[in-house]
This record gives structure tokens, sequence and C-alpha cells, in this order.
């Protein structure tokens, strides 16, 4: 998801789900995590790397 953002800029968990086939559920942890180690961001709905 880290190399996904880096080569995409930003995204929806859907867009996100789509492109790496993933469960939104696993996604909301994965992102959780990065959120929690400053590595994202979060703008509405909208993912993005710090």
């Amino acid at each position: 998801m880290y190399l996904y953002l880096t080569t995409n800029g930003h995204a929806t968990v859907s867009e996100m789900g789509d492109s790496l086939g993933m469960k939104k559920l696993s996604l909301y942890s994965i992102l959780k995590t990065l959120r929690k180690e400053g590595m994202v961001d979060c703008d509405g709905d909208t993912y993005a790397l710090n």
C-alpha cells in the first residue's frame, strides 16, 4: 500500500482495494498503522503520503 501511494500520490480506500485486490477491512488496518507511524495522512476519505 505504501508503494501504491508512492506511485499514485493519493487514493481512497476503494481505489486501493480495487487496484490491489485487498478487502477494505485489511486496508483500514494497515492505513491505521501507517498513520500512527506518521507515514500517511488522511483528508476526508483520501489517503496520501506525508
